[in-house]
């Protein structure tokens, strides 16, 4: 039994490979030869997971930003957009790198609750979607 926590590689399309190779060593005839099994593969479940709150003020890069964690997908398409508490909308962005940082045209929005909503699509066109709300603190 074998088990292998792939926590480490969320970047990934969550496909997960494995076979079994059999060495074999110290032949008389000197001849060593080599066997490997059928490949078989595992797929993990695809996720994305939204903090609910961010401060720029921290010294933690992680929290200083606000960005949905795409897991285990093939990333074919993206959309995170940023609301404001009357409903429009404030910033948005298609890279599933680019973080929203609690600003608007490069000033500090104020204090508070946004609206989000984050569509992710995976390769085989699948959609994920995520709405929410979360809590801005500012400022450093």
């Amino acid at each position: 039994e074998l088990e292998d926590n792939v926590n480490g590689f969320i970047q990934s399309n969550g496909r997960f490979c494995y076979y079994v190779e059999a060495i074999e060593v110290g032949n008389p005839s000197g001849i060593d030869a080599v066997s490997t099994s059928n490949t078989a593969c595992a797929i993990q479940q695809e996720a994305v997971w939204v903090p609910n709150a961010f401060n720029v003020g921290s010294t933690i890069q992680e929290n200083s930003r606000f960005k949905p964690v795409v897991a285990f997908v093939d990333v074919k398409g993206y959309e995170f957009i940023i609301f404001n508490r009357w409903g429009q909308e404030i910033w948005s962005t298609t890279d599933v790198d680019e973080p929203w940082k609690g600003q608007v045209n490069g000033q500090y929005v104020p204090q508070g609750v946004y609206a989000y909503y984050v569509a992710v699509y995976n390769g085989a066109g699948k959609k994920f979607e995520e709405r929410g709300t979360v809590t801005f603190l500012c400022c450093p």
